[in-house]
């Protein structure tokens, strides 16, 4: 695992969704399935950024736009 590229990742997690958002997605990704060390960063970084963009006005504008 990158262990720089998680801390960047929390990071700017905990900067942009607060430390119990962080600490709660995370501890999902982990108890997941299909859970991979490897895609840790990835995971939680993609997690954070589509569940801000489902609550954001710009659901409906993301959500068109990605199915073009």
């Amino acid at each position: 695992m990158d262990f720089y590229k998680l801390l960047w990742v929390i990071h700017w997690a905990i900067e942009n969704f607060g430390l119990e958002k962080t600490q709660h997605t995370l501890a999902d990704i982990l108890v997941d399935s299909d859970f991979d060390p490897e895609h840790t960063p990835i995971v939680l970084r993609d997690r954070l950024f589509v569940n801000r963009v489902e609550q954001d006005a710009l659901e409906d504008w993301f959500k068109r736009a990605i199915s073009v």
